[in-house]
């Protein structure tokens, strides 16, 4: 079964062999499916269910010549693998013994994925999978990838981000500034960041919409009405009033502001403030998805664009306790009444 799945603004082909239940994996995953005459493909997966035999006699003990070996940790287990990088052929092969085993091609932008029926957490992985591939393919072509949330003003052009760790409330913050604001919501996992002479461009990939549990009592006690299922510990809703057109790739906003957040129970109150450098620096690259997949060239370019964001972009650091989330979207708000930039 051959079908086209679009993830975080991007078009992929995908072959699915043998096992079509692997298709439902992808339900839960951010983007939907296109239809086969529609749309460029940009790179396909293969997906091959075979034995661990097959890996060990096919790869481990005969393919395997690779010009450096990385460790890997296969998630969320967290248990040992290898990353095997060709760079003269452009091919990176990660392998893992009696689970799995993904070949990265990168010049025919190709990855061929073998898995076993003893690989249980193979959902997660397809996961990571997408995100570095897409990665490698994104930063090829001047796009950064960063792990944000984007509500965006299209009469102003004007894009507001929220970054910070996993749990830092982007999504939640960014969802319920839009019901007090003219912006609506783009995407809430990446936001692709472009530049264009002295402007940085935000390039939405119209994403579901996941919210803290905290985020969705306030919606129902705010009388709205929405879909939601929960997922893991987090709620993903489909809330269509608040978010922009559909995804259109040659529609793009100026970045003008970055709001780092960071939960702090120890506080009492919000702490706004002006981010030091290191700050801005320290946030903006632990999000940007540097894995062991990166390769140097692409680290060179990231550094240059994260030193460029963080001498002409605005920064606010917005530090709060977790019981007064329902509030942090009042000091975006009062910031843009008048322009976010001013």
């Amino acid at each position: 079964m051959t079908v086209k799945y679009e993830i975080y603004g991007y078009n992929l082909q995908l072959n699915f062999i043998n096992d079509f239940e692997l298709f439902n994996h992808f339900n839960n995953f951010v983007g939907c499916i296109i239809p086969n005459d529609t749309e460029k493909v940009i790179g396909s997966f293969t997906f091959v269910k075979t034995t661990p035999t097959y890996i060990d006699n096919n790869y481990k003990n005969n393919k395997i010549d690779c010009n450096k070996v990385q460790e890997a940790y296969v998630q969320p287990t967290g248990e040992r693998s290898e990353v095997f990088i060709d760079e003269d052929n452009k091919t990176t092969i990660h392998y893992y013994k009696n689970y799995y085993l993904v070949e990265y091609i990168y010049a025919q932008q190709k990855v061929n994925f073998y898995y076993t029926e003893n690989f249980y957490y193979i959902s997660s992985l397809l996961m990571e999978f997408f995100k570095y591939y897409i990665f490698y393919i994104s930063v090829e072509n001047e796009l950064f990838p960063l792990h944000s949330s984007c509500i965006s003003d299209r009469n102003r052009n004007d894009a507001i981000l929220f970054v910070g760790n996993s749990g830092a409330g982007k999504s939640s913050n960014a969802l319920l500034t839009t019901f007090k604001t003219e912006y609506s919501f783009n995407n809430d996992e990446i936001t692709y960041i472009s530049k264009v002479d002295n402007n940085f461009l935000a390039n939405p990939t119209n994403d579901k919409i996941k919210i803290c549990e905290e985020m969705l009592q306030s919606l129902i006690n705010l009388d709205i009405e929405f879909e939601y299922v929960k997922l893991d510990d987090e709620y993903v809703c489909n809330l269509r009033n608040r978010t922009s057109d559909e995804y259109n790739n040659n529609l793009k906003f100026d970045i003008n502001t970055l709001f780092l957040l960071e939960r702090d129970d120890s506080l009492s109150d919000i702490v706004v403030s002006a981010p030091n450098i290191i700050k801005r620096g320290e946030l903006l690259f632990q999000n940007m998805h540097i894995s062991v997949w990166t390769t140097k060239t692409q680290k060179r370019k990231i550094i240059h664009f994260v030193n460029d964001m963080i001498s002409k972009l605005k920064f606010i650091h917005i530090m709060y306790p977790t019981n007064m989330i329902n509030k942090v979207s009042d000091f975006v708000f009062e910031r843009s009444i008048d322009g976010i930039s001013n």
